[in-house]
């Protein structure tokens, strides 16, 4: 597991699945003003 910490960006978050040859990668919204960023990081991964 590689703990990216808070306040990540989805090209961030991208790189690094990308850097340890990631087969599976999540994130979490534990507060609904975080949930619209769900989408942008699941755009950027399916763009791949």
């Amino acid at each position: 597991m590689i703990d990216l910490g808070a306040d990540v960006s989805p090209g961030r978050f991208i790189e690094a699945a990308r850097e340890h040859s990631a087969d599976i990668v999540g994130g979490s919204a534990l507060m609904t003003t975080t949930l619209p960023m769900q989408e942008c990081m699941v755009k950027a991964a399916s763009e791949d």
